[in-house]
């Protein structure tokens, strides 16, 4: 608490969290709570969501991305998310594309760009997921500067990540997945990051 700074801490107790369970609504569940801070710009513990700029990230994992969820109805989900968050938190969906192996759109949430897939097949990296483990975090993608270092330390699988719409799509310069499922619960995507990121 004394992160915030006494002249920018609420007063009292801890702010109340809530649970949202909706996993089938979104493809995530939600956790709510009221900052303890009163300035969103003069706090630095959840730097860097409100505070600019970034900080230096070095020469490895860099700034998250996006995150790909897998759901089972596309269309639901964007009407679901057009219910629950507020405009000013929420951009249109956009890239909307298509494979033959699962349809997909682009959606900013509080800044967090999310890919939302439907699986249109049961086999495929997305149908297994879904018919395995319901909607939900499929893989998180990160940007790095120096990708070779990355991928010569990994200690997990890490291969060219293929469309996983079923798209013939290359990506220049490539992509890579590490294959982390078991160790952290979804796989992580690298792809080189520009100098403006």
């Amino acid at each position: 608490m004394a992160d915030y700074g006494p002249a920018n801490t609420r007063p009292g107790e801890p702010s109340s969290f809530y649970f949202l369970g909706t996993r089938d609504l979104i493809g995530f569940d939600l956790e709510l709570e009221e900052p303890n801070f009163e300035r969103f710009s003069e706090q630095s513990v959840q730097y860097p969501c409100f505070v600019h700029p970034r900080p230096a990230i070095g020469h490895r994992i860099g700034r998250l991305l996006r995150q790909r969820v897998v759901v089972r109805d596309l269309e639901e989900t964007l009407r679901n998310l057009v219910q629950l968050v507020a405009p000013a938190s929420r951009s249109g969906a956009y890239d909307v594309r298509q494979g033959a192996l699962a349809k997909a759109f682009r959606i900013s949430l509080g800044g967090l760009e999310v890919e939302y897939c439907q699986p249109l097949a049961s086999t495929g990296k997305l149908g297994e997921h879904l018919f395995r483990y319901g909607p939900g975090v499929v893989s998180i993608e990160f940007g790095v500067r120096d990708l070779g270092s990355v991928l010569d330390s990994a200690s997990v699988p890490v291969e060219e990540e293929r469309d996983p719409l079923g798209v013939d799509r290359v990506h220049h310069p490539p992509r890579y997945e590490i294959g982390s499922r078991e160790r952290v619960g979804f796989d992580i995507v690298l792809e080189p990051l520009e100098d403006r990121l």
